[in-house]
């Protein structure tokens, strides 16, 4: 008996098994880039529904695990050692609610960077996506809130919804990182937070370099420019009280602003870096722990880098840079724009959270759309990475053959 009509009957089965996986992560996707829709309904649900959506997500995304190997490792990894470490903190639930994050973020960039190619193609879910993240950014508007999380997550949900069109377009992307400097340089006018207008700024300049640096060079100018970047901020806040030239930083940016430079960080950063110091530097005072469980105040790190440095120490900090760099490889060497655009999103978002927790806890809202886009970029530009096969014509083919 033939073999054929099997076979022909097995990749069937099989086209119609990645057919419902393709189709149950189009859900998951559409489910993670409704958070702000749901914030809206009722506080909290936003938070529920990514992490019901999570388990689901890391299931389809073992279909494709090969295709994001690295970063599913690190990823993995990451998630672990925030569980172990919430261990060890004695009662509460805010160990508990910090893995969860980390996982329902974690989830939402290995669900993207796996399927995010195979989702954009479907016109379907193109119109959902437009939908729902267009009513979130009306819905984060109208609810109102603290200008840091509001603009944060109108910004990463305009540059989600520039991921697809750009995902999508086959010429002229320079239209779509123009707009999203224009938008973000209105938001941030708008709502007296100029700090956007710099991340928007930190964009541009990295499609920049994506689009014209050789990708090597590239690769290392975005690994050095960002931690500049984070560095020269954490001197920056850390020494204020110390340092006669941030002084004089702090007065030139005061008298051209008429506000504040400093914004608490000169005091926080300080007393969280000396507790922890003093205490375990290594693998911090665990995952959960706060500024407020050992000094007056209720403000966060506000810096994702220090609040990982608080929660898990230097072993925290090493994880979340592997994690970071296997992230950054693919988009670095892409050579398509969206993976210019992508790399220019993660390198915003790299720099963003150096002054807010946004990354893998607290605002979700934020964090969420930004690892979104992100995945969607590693998905779409991943086959131009790869070295191309050489082409081989059917004549020679079937020379070899017969030899």
């Amino acid at each position: 008996m033939s073999t054929a009509p099997r076979s022909q009957a097995r990749n069937s089965k099989d086209d119609g098994a990645s057919r419902d996986l393709t189709l149950l992560a189009a859900l998951l996707g559409i489910v993670y880039l409704s958070g702000p829709v749901l914030a809206t309904v009722r506080d909290g649900m936003d938070s529920i529904a990514f992490l019901a959506a999570a388990p689901f997500a890391v299931l389809v995304t073992l279909a494709r695990l090969q295709s994001v190997l690295r970063i599913a490792v690190w990823t993995t990894a990451f998630v672990a050692l925030y569980a172990i470490s919430a261990l060890t903190v004695p009662g509460g639930t805010a160990g508990f609610n910090h893995t969860s994050a980390a996982l329902s973020a974690g989830a939402a960039i290995l669900l993207f960077a796996s399927y995010g190619k195979s989702m954009v193609e479907s016109q379907t879910f193109r119109i959902a996506a437009y939908a729902v993240i267009v009513a979130g950014i009306v819905g984060t508007w109208a609810g109102g809130g603290p200008k840091n999380g509001m603009g944060g997550a109108i910004l990463y949900l305009v540059a989600m919804l520039l991921s697809i069109m750009v995902a999508r377009a086959r010429t002229h992307y320079s239209p779509y990182v123009l707009a999203f400097f224009v938008l973000a340089g209105a938001l941030g006018f708008i709502l007296d937070f100029r700090g956007l207008i710099g991340y928007a700024a930190v964009l541009v300049l990295a499609y920049l370099g994506a689009a014209t640096l050789p990708k090597r060079l590239f690769w290392l100018v975005g690994i050095v420019g960002s931690s500049i970047v984070v560095g020269v901020t954490m001197w920056y806040f850390i020494n204020i009280a110390t340092s006669a030239l941030a002084d004089t930083i702090t007065r030139l940016v005061s008298d051209a602003s008429g506000r504040r430079a400093a914004s608490g960080r000169d005091w926080l950063w300080p007393a969280i870096l000396e507790t922890v110091g003093s205490r375990d530097p290594w693998f911090g005072l665990g995952a959960g722990m706060l500024p407020r469980d050992f000094m007056p105040t209720d403000l966060s790190s506000h810096s994702y880098y220090i609040q990982v440095y608080l929660q898990l120490g230097f072993v925290g900090l090493t994880v979340l840079v592997g994690l970071l760099l296997s992230v950054w490889k693919p988009l670095a060497f892409s050579t398509d724009a969206p993976g210019y655009f992508g790399a220019a999103i993660f390198l915003m978002f790299v720099t963003h959270n150096a002054t807010e927790v946004l990354m893998f806890q607290n605002a979700l809202l934020v964090g969420i759309p930004a690892w979104c886009a992100i995945g969607l970029a590693i998905s779409v530009t991943k086959k131009s990475t790869a070295l191309p096969m050489r082409p081989q014509t059917e004549a020679a083919t079937g020379l070899r053959g017969r030899r």
